[in-house]
């Protein structure tokens, strides 16, 4: 029997998260809206089809396929095929991908064998590819059978379910990503036809760009450097290994004599490497390349801040030693070259590339310490995240990189210069909150969602506006609420290289991967470490724990609260300001902390609860609202 499905295509297809990312390009929602919705209306396509945000849902086999029964998904072989056809049936193709400049079928439904089904017209097939290529959505966009209704494909038990939305909003929006979008010829702007689940449902990662050795199993990362001289690389065909090796001797005057190893994060290789005359050192180089066809990874535009952020950080606190950074020796930011990529690049200048001294440990060691051992640790972290905390903060760092580093959504421009001021912390939040939410009838949240501001989230900002002045504490001078402080954005032991001592206890040696950090005043300032949960503080300073697994016992829970009180205890003890600003900045925070875990879903009625919260807020404060509202305006 004939595969229905290209299976090395299917398989290269990106995850639902990935493709999400690629999507979230501001200029994309132009293109569909323009010429990929130009084309479906001039070949009537949208009556029957619609736009497909393509993404793998399993990994699949040579003789298997997607394979939808009664809007259930199955993973199906040819003999379970020709069992389906044998009762009167048919598969037939109801979503296809594109690929190499073809439309290929991709996910299958079971249907009467008499049922007529829909299939793209070859003329629109055509002018579809050709917009995709012009535009630069290669390999980001398929076709899909438009359902009866609006559709949410999720997770229950083990198999994908597709259910009707039924133009409800009481599930949790922020768990489901749009990725079928139709179009029709009164409305200019597409519509969200189907949707699908990010966390617990069952799409799994684009495969991984790790290798096989010749007997079939996962290269081990061990004598890499004996392969490559060899002619053996395990990554040839993906990148030449012989290119970083040629970037580190140039640029630190060594040369390469092994490589211990090597290993994969989600987003990185991390390669220890042992030179001729000078100590060892870490390569973290980027799995993804920019200038690959079909590049699904963060847009360029958002790489290169990112990595000079990181840069300057690892610069400014390389005379910290309480802090530990980890010691920068080189860098290169992603170069992505002009024009279409079609071939696989010949370099390795889209890749990110960070060299550092290798700090002596591993990370991730939690697991196997004792409870002494992990008190000791939790110490450690706390003494570095009170030291980080009572960093002083140059005043032209923080001017740099404040506003470019606030999550979305960013004011274009910050209306005042940055300050460690009650005015300046006033003014960073009323930008911020005029910037996520602006006037009705205006985009709120990421153009992908395409959502307007409706009446109650305007009526909601006005409230969060009147609120504001009046949750902003006095600065004594003596706490620093508004001093400046740069937060590490994942602080926690998988970001930590953690040895073990002399006398059997763990030594922190150096924290890495900066690259969400943040700059916020104190009052602002988050203290989370990350173990096996995260450990935390309530809104009155007191220790907490979130992040809590699903199978977590009351013995566990009695656990994770001893965590936390070591953890808080001591950092409060190294940094007793910390506790202050936490107490004296608990509406402030609660605002901040709440903007920031918005994800653009259900604008209405998120923002909705938070206007209702500033308004409590106002009347218990015995704040005069009609009072405060001629304050704003003024």
């Amino acid at each position: 029997m004939t595969a229905l499905v290209d299976h090395v295509r299917y398989n290269d297809l990106p995850s639902l998260g990935e493709a999400n990312i690629s999507r979230q390009i501001p200029s994309v929602d132009d293109i569909i809206n323009g010429p990929i919705r130009d084309v479906f209306l001039k070949h009537g396509a949208h009556i029957a089809h619609c736009l497909y945000l393509q993404h793998r849902h399993h990994t699949v086999g040579a003789d298997k396929a997607v394979v939808k029964v009664e809007g259930t998904a199955h993973l199906m072989d040819g003999q379970a095929v020709k069992d389906i056809v044998s009762f009167g049936n048919k598969v037939v193709p109801t979503t296809w991908m594109t690929s190499d400049g073809k439309v290929l079928p991709m996910e299958f439904a079971v249907v009467p064998a008499a049922t007529a089904t829909p299939a793209p017209t070859p003329s629109f097939v055509l002018d579809f590819l050709s917009v995709l290529a012009l535009n630069g959505c290669d390999g980001l966009f398929g076709i899909d059978t438009i359902a009866k209704g609006a559709w949410t494909e999720m997770s229950i038990g083990d198999a994908s379910v597709v259910v009707p939305s039924n133009d409800s909003d009481g599930y949790d929006q922020d768990k489901f990503i749009p990725v079928a979008f139709t179009f029709d010829e009164e409305n200019p702007k597409f519509r969200v036809h189907g949707k699908c689940g990010k966390g617990e449902h069952k799409h799994s990662s684009k495969p991984n760009n790790w290798p096989k050795m010749p007997d079939g199993n996962d290269f081990d990362g061990k004598q890499l450097l004996t392969l490559v001289r060899s002619g053996n690389s395990p990554f040839h065909g993906l990148w030449d290994v012989n290119l970083l090796i040629r970037e580190i001797e140039e640029n630190l005057d060594a040369h390469v004599i092994d490589i211990p190893v090597i290993s994969k994060g989600s987003n990185n290789y991390g390669v220890h490497l042992k030179l001729s005359n000078r100590p060892d050192i870490v390569a973290r180089m980027s799995r993804d390349d920019v200038n690959m066809p079909n590049f699904d990874g963060a847009p360029i535009h958002k790489q290169v801040p990112e990595v000079k952020f990181e840069v300057a950080v690892y610069e400014l606190l390389r005379s910290e030693p309480n802090i530990l950074a980890s010691c920068l020796l080189y860098h290169r930011i992603p170069v992505q070259h002009v024009g279409p990529k079609l071939d696989l690049p010949q370099d390795i200048a889209g890749r990110h590339l960070f060299l550092f001294e290798r700090a002596e440990g591993e990370k991730n060691i939690w697991r196997g310490l004792s409870p002494e051992q992990k008190a000791c640790l939790l110490a450690q972290s706390a003494y570095i995240r009170a030291s980080l905390f009572n960093f002083n903060l140059p005043l032209d760092f923080a001017a740099v990189w404040l506003r470019e580093r606030l999550f979305e959504q960013k004011p274009k421009l910050l209306p005042i210069p940055v300050a460690p001021t009650r005015e300046f912390c006033v003014a960073l939040f009323i930008s911020k909150i005029e910037a996520t939410i602006r006037n009705i009838g205006d985009m709120i949240g990421w153009e992908s969602d395409n959502v307007t501001v409706g009446p109650i989230a305007a009526a909601a900002k006005q409230s969060l506006l009147r609120l504001i002045p009046h949750i902003m504490p006095a600065d004594s001078g003596q706490t620093s609420l508004y001093r400046l402080v740069l937060e590490h954005g994942d602080f926690g032991i998988h970001n930590m290289s953690i040895t073990i001592d002399a006398n059997d206890q763990p030594l922190v040696t150096s924290l890495y991967d900066w690259e969400t950090g943040c700059i916020v005043p104190a009052i602002l300032s988050d203290p989370l470490m990350a173990v096996t949960v995260d450990l935390v503080t309530d809104e009155n300073a007191a220790p907490s724990f979130i992040r809590v697994p699903d199978d977590a016992t009351p013995d566990d829970r009695v656990q994770y609260m001893t965590w936390a009180r070591q953890y808080i205890m001591a950092l409060f003890n190294q940094a007793p300001n910390y506790e202050r600003a936490i107490q004296a900045g608990k509406d402030a925070r609660h605002l901040w902390f709440a903007l920031r875990e918005w994800r653009g879903d259900d604008p209405e009625g998120y923002f909705g609860d938070l206007g209702a919260w500033a308004e409590k807020r106002m009347k218990e404060l015995g704040v005069d609202s009609a009072m405060s509202r001629i304050v704003y305006d003024n």
